[in-house]
């Protein structure tokens, strides 16, 4: 079994790197980060995946590409965002945006509260996946839930017309907390439920 486990190379985070230069490198640059459109960002990085492991074919590269594409982790989470938009839209469309109950500023931060819910649960089933102690799970899923609304609102802060806040900080955290519960008691539940099961099968 041991032979089998193929051990990950650093060289593999190299896309993902030169996309953030990219595009981060991009913005704090000309002082606007919709200058780089990130289509454009994205596909250079995939390109340089691309060359990457000379021993694989093209047509092999591009099955493995399809098969990372097609994840069920990543499928959860294009459902979840297009879920929040049509959200949103239908909420626009139906003219709560304007009324006295239901105003934009709470849309919005509720719609921030959701995406890191989802976002913490997508970490939990990301951090599954590694062989870690439960340590290191929980102190990366803290660093994880932290940076990323942290850099998230730092960005904004070279936006024109945006504005990095603090509390959308502890907001977003608040959310990823939110989620990561929700999956630790998901977890618990079903993994009571299938004990019930199994002794009654007994």
């Amino acid at each position: 079994m041991k032979g089998n486990t193929k051990e990950g190379r650093a060289s593999a985070l190299l896309p993902i790197l030169v996309f953030l230069l990219i595009f981060l490198g991009s913005g704090f640059i000309t002082g606007n980060f919709y200058s780089m459109p990130a289509i454009a960002a994205f596909l250079i990085a995939l390109l340089v995946a691309f060359v990457q492991n000379r021993e694989l074919s093209f047509s092999e590269k591009i099955r493995l590409a399809a098969e990372g594409v097609g994840d069920e982790n990543i499928i959860t989470m294009c459902l979840i965002f297009l879920a929040a938009g049509a959200f949103t839209g239908a909420v626009k469309a139906a003219g709560g945006v304007d009324s006295t109950i239901i105003t934009e500023h709470v849309i919005r931060k509720t719609a921030h509260f959701t995406e890191y819910a989802a976002l913490g649960i997508l970490l939990c089933l990301c951090f599954r996946t590694f062989a870690l102690s439960l340590d290191r799970r929980v102190l990366s899923q803290v660093l994880v839930s932290f940076l990323v609304p942290f850099t998230d609102e730092t960005i904004q802060l070279f936006v024109a017309g945006r504005s990095g806040q603090i509390s959308d900080v502890w907001l977003d955290c608040a959310g990823a907390a939110f989620g990561t519960v929700v999956f630790m008691a998901a977890g618990r539940i079903l993994s009571r439920t299938g004990v019930k099961k199994r002794d009654k099968k007994l």
